[in-house]
């Protein structure tokens, strides 16, 4: 069995701080301008604070009133209507915390709220460690040779073929054990060989170990500050994979908790964490290249189609009867073909 990689997977941090009423009223304006703007079918440029650049939006996260969305980076809620809550939540992207691993996200987010002039309380809500593995062959039966403190645990199957495991409620840790490799090419996260690095087997399925963990556990274990749970990935992952859920290999035994750990995990236990990062240009260029993957089929099916509808009998003649087609549907609109086009390659980052 091979570990190809392992390390943070999700980092969600929440702070308590105070909003100064000039960011409020600032982004108060540019969230009005936006819902304006897509009320007529347009779309607001991002707002620049400092050197970084948002968009901004209402809702999400227990319907914050401003929420912000770096593409590419995170997702960050401030001033929440509910007084239960945070009064910041900051979501980075997967895809972030591998192009620059997690310290860099923590050097982006207080770089951040730094600009925006805010002092924040800073705790970790949620992590997910991860390890992935060739060689880790799971199937459906094979959950009941695990013994897990979560009593909940769950099954899904395409066919006869296991897809994911999952262990625990959530409250306060959730496992995760699943193809990844699917997950990939259903999502398009084609940067995920860059991840594993040079002993990954193209074509052979990886499956991922992974547990997440919430503030409550964090809480339990007298972990608190985001630099504490990263200095404490190593250990969680010990604790978690050698205490809350472990693979055994069954005996006569009646007592499962007595059944000798399985091999395949004791090399699960045995998984490093560091802070490694593949860097934007990887993450991007293979972001682009599942984009490209997914959109391929349905763009073809939906111009043939509209070639069909506009008398279109071949790509010479939907060529030339293309332009007057996107003329129309601009006036209609009100928005012009080049700056939805704009809007797109300013989301896929390729602006």
């Amino acid at each position: 069995m091979t570990r190809l990689a392992s390390g943070i997977d999700a980092l969600y941090l929440t702070g308590a701080a105070a909003i100064p009423s000039d960011l409020m009223e600032l982004l108060a304006a540019e969230r009005d301008r936006s819902a304006s703007l897509r009320g007529s079918g347009g779309t607001a440029d991002p707002v620049a604070l400092g050197a970084h650049e948002f968009t901004v939006g209402w809702g999400g996260w227990d319907n914050y009133r401003f929420r912000l969305d770096a593409p590419g980076r995170a997702l960050i809620g401030l001033v929440s209507s509910g007084e239960a809550f945070p009064d910041i939540r900051v979501q980075p992207r997967a895809e972030f915390l591998h192009a620059v691993g997690a310290r860099g996200v923590l050097a982006w987010v207080y770089d951040v709220v730094e600009t925006m002039g805010l002092v924040v309380d800073w705790k970790v809500s949620r992590v997910d460690l991860f390890a992935d593995f060739h060689g880790l062959d799971l199937f459906a039966e094979t959950r009941w040779d695990f013994v897990c403190k979560g009593k909940r645990r769950k099954t899904f199957e395409d066919g006869d073929d296991l897809e994911t495991l999952y262990f625990g409620s959530g409250k306060p840790v959730l496992a995760r054990l699943y193809d990844k490799t699917k997950e990939t090419a259903a999502k398009g996260t084609d940067w995920w060989p860059d991840v594993w690095g040079p002993e990954y087997r193209r074509g052979e399925q990886v499956w991922r170990v992974e547990f997440e963990i919430n503030r409550a556990y964090l809480k339990d274990v007298g972990l608190s500050s985001p630099e504490e749970v990263l200095d404490a990935a190593g250990r969680l992952w010990v604790k978690l994979s050698g205490e809350w859920l472990t693979l055994r290999v069954p005996t006569e035994d009646s007592n499962r908790s007595r059944w000798p750990v399985s091999p395949v995990w004791e090399v699960v236990q045995a998984a490093t964490f560091g802070d490694s990062a593949i860097g934007h240009e990887l993450v991007r260029s293979g972001q682009l290249r599942g984009d490209l993957r997914k959109l391929t089929p349905g763009a073809i099916g939906f111009m043939s189609s509209l070639a069909a509808l506009i008398g279109a009998r071949n790509e010479a003649e939907f060529r030339e009867k293309l332009p007057a087609f996107v003329a129309r549907d601009e006036r209609v609109r009100g928005v012009s073909f080049a700056d939805r086009v704009s809007v797109k390659r300013r989301e896929y980052g390729v602006a």
